[in-house]
């Protein structure tokens, strides 16, 4: 079982590890973002260096059995910051990736992020069934799920109440998100939640 406790931030991070008898940490040359795995296509794990608040580079690394090695990560546009954020590991060895991407520009305050974005990479072998990846987002009070075809398709309306989604499993019969949600408007309080889409 691997797991990351919440995403690292300023530098190097961890991801657990469970043996069967303890918890290890192998230690990351970057911050890690997400995890997954599968019997075929092996352990991935991916995220970023951020060089400050507003300055990132996306990075991501294959488990070996015994130590993380860094992969080479497409480049981006010039002038074009991004992370990581989520990974897919499909039973048949197909990684799936999330990044998300933004600029810098200048407010009155200095530097910020502006024209935020996010974009996909896939693996190389294209056709096969239409089929949901695993990937997925919050967008317009909906949760959205990427498929094979390269759409995002809504397969659940959260509401206004639902403040974000932490986790999602892809099932035969359906998906199964979870998260949390709050009752009043601006959260002082939020609550666990699942939401289930049928297939």
């Amino acid at each position: 079982m691997w797991a990351i406790p919440e995403p690292a931030r300023g530098g190097k991070g961890w991801v657990r590890h469970w043996n069967g008898r303890s918890w290890r940490k192998p230690a990351l040359p970057f911050e890690p973002w997400a995890v997954d795995a599968s019997e075929r296509g092996g352990v991935w794990v991916v995220g970023g260096v951020r060089d400050d608040e507003v300055r990132g580079r996306p990075a991501m690394a294959r488990w070996d059995g015994r130590a993380w090695h860094s992969l080479p990560v497409p480049p981006r546009a010039r002038g074009v910051e991004s992370l990581l954020t989520q990974v897919t590991v499909e039973a048949a060895g197909q990684v799936w990736m999330l990044g998300e991407s933004w600029r810098i520009c200048l407010d009155e305050e200095g530097e910020a992020i502006c024209d935020e974005g996010s974009y996909v990479l896939r693996p190389a072998a294209r056709g096969g069934p239409d089929r949901p990846t695993g990937l997925w987002r919050e967008k317009d009070e909906a949760l959205q799920v990427y498929r094979s075809t390269g759409v995002w398709e809504t397969v659940a309306r959260m509401g206004m109440n639902a403040l974000g989604v932490n986790a999602l499993v892809v099932a035969d019969r359906g998906l199964w998100a979870a998260g949390f949600v709050s009752y009043d408007n601006p959260p002082t309080y939020s609550y666990g939640a699942v939401w289930r889409a049928e297939r």
